[in-house]
């Protein structure tokens, strides 16, 4: 008996149709809009405050990547125990290398057209993802936008009014005196931070100032007037922030000279990653 070949615009018919069933029914990934991504190491005390308020966010539409440093606590089984209940949430395991390697780890993985750093201290208010990622589809000028910030104590509670970063989209002349952005209220363009190279382990004392500076050159930063994270201090961090401070002032000074290299000269005294 002869057999007919199997008609090829049937065959693709019927594939679509296959496909179509299979997102329909959830079958196949689909892409997130943001990835937010929470460097971890030895922060178990504060962190499932922090995995939570994400899972929280009225906008749902994102991947929490926590990558742990080489974490010597209990951390890293805390988020595994979040993920088993979250699929949006995944634990990446890395040696330790400090916050720009870890970060980029994430960058390298992120999904989602926007990118949210969060720390593990801290804790985002239900609408931080909701108001940035709005600002930021009304705004495709804009590369860079983060909002203020409460500081919270060690138990939640509130230490002072709103910290203020009220920073205009062209933020060149704030960002000569500080950083003027806030790094764990911020979101930006995956797409954008992947042009820069991420961020650069050079800087970790200042890796903040220096991707926002390295992104301002490419379009514009921006501040919401509201309060979109609480940010917590804690007894170990004033210990720590206070030996580091030197190195910071030190990192900063350097990162922005080297702003000034690119946008004078086109030529970045530092380089590299």
């Amino acid at each position: 008996m002869r057999h007919r070949q199997f008609p090829l615009w049937l065959y693709k018919y019927c594939n679509c149709v296959k496909v179509v069933a299979e997102v329909g029914a959830g079958g196949l990934e689909t892409q997130p809009k943001v990835t937010v991504a929470l460097a971890l190491y030895n922060g178990q005390e504060y962190l499932r405050a922090a995995v939570e308020s994400i899972a929280r966010q009225s906008f749902d539409d994102f991947e929490l990547l926590v990558v742990d440093d080489g974490s010597a606590d209990g951390g890293p089984e805390i988020v595994s125990g979040l993920a088993a209940a979250d699929p949006r949430i995944r634990l990446i395991r890395a040696e330790h290398g400090g916050i720009a390697r870890v970060t980029n780890r994430a960058l390298a993985e992120a999904r989602g057209m926007y990118f949210a750093p969060m720390d593990q201290d801290d804790v985002a208010l239900p609408h931080r993802l909701a108001a940035t990622v709005a600002f930021l589809e009304r705004r495709p000028d804009v590369v860079a936008v983060s909002g203020g910030a409460t500081e919270i104590d060690s138990d939640g509670s509130a230490l002072a009014g709103p910290v203020a970063r009220n920073l205009p989209v062209d933020a060149a002349a704030a960002m000569q005196r500080r950083c003027a952005l806030l790094h764990p209220a911020s979101l930006m363009r995956t797409h954008e931070l992947r042009a820069i190279g991420g961020y650069r382990a050079n800087f970790d004392f200042a890796h903040d100032y220096d991707l926002f500076l390295r992104l301002g050159e490419r379009g514009g930063l921006a501040n919401l007037p509201e309060t979109i994270l609480l940010k917590r201090k804690h007894d170990r961090q004033v210990t720590r922030q206070r030996a580091d401070r030197a190195a910071q002032v030190v990192a900063g000074a350097v990162a922005y000279m080297s702003h000034v290299a690119r946008t004078e000269f086109d030529e970045d005294i530092i380089g590299g990653t």
